[in-house]
């Protein structure tokens, strides 16, 4: 076989190689980086077994500043599917067995004085004269955090069966993939009320 043969014959098997593993590349799952949430729950021990026989809800997202986004209503609805929970009907002759509040808060940093907003100053001096250099930071207090917060009640009585608040930092882009995140860790352990904190790792992945 001549030199001219192998040479070709070698390129074209580094060509197949490469299209086959970036093939593969494409085929793979989206990343799932964990989201880190700290998950609290409020409630009376009685209260589970209630709960835990509920199967269907009239969910509201209460009005927040800044306002929630649109498709939390949706995520939120997903959320609760996944613990067999599903909204009542408008038209229903049997009411909800659970009113359930779902609320986003928005925690920024402390309004910050005039010199604490001051970011860089310097003085020069040069054969053409002197002068002051200041930069200032005007964009406002920062989101250090987001939580969202679930509030169960009967549909009976308005009873307060269990509060759960899942914050989580702001350090990460609060999109689709975020909210989905911080809901499903919200609800990891419901019905059930443990009584300790929980900081959960929840994938961020846009898998259902």
């Amino acid at each position: 076989m001549s030199e001219c043969l192998t040479g070709r014959l070698r390129r074209l098997a580094a060509a197949t190689i490469i299209t086959v593993i970036l093939g593969g590349c494409a085929a793979l799952p989206p990343p799932t980086l964990p989201v880190t949430v700290t998950v609290g729950t409020r409630a009376a021990a009685e209260t589970v077994a209630a709960l835990q026989a509920a199967k269907s809800y009239s969910l509201e997202v209460e009005a927040s500043d800044p306002p929630a986004p649109a498709e939390l209503m949706q995520l939120a609805k997903a959320a609760l599917a996944a613990h067999s929970l599903q909204p009542a009907e408008d038209d229903a002759k049997v009411p909800a067995d659970l009113i359930i509040r779902l609320s986003l808060i928005t925690e920024t940093s402390k309004a910050e004085s005039f010199v604490d907003r001051i970011t860089n100053s310097s003085i020069w001096v040069g054969t053409g004269g002197s002068g002051f250099n200041l930069s200032i930071d005007l964009s406002g207090p920062k989101v250090i955090a987001r939580s969202i917060r679930w509030q169960f009640k009967s549909a009976q009585n308005a009873q307060l069966q269990q509060e759960i608040t899942a914050r989580v930092s702001a350090d990460k882009a609060w999109d689709t993939r975020a909210m989905q995140a911080v809901l499903r860790a919200s609800l990891r352990d419901f019905p059930l009320a443990p009584v300790n904190q929980r900081v959960i790792q929840q994938p961020l992945t846009d898998q259902p």
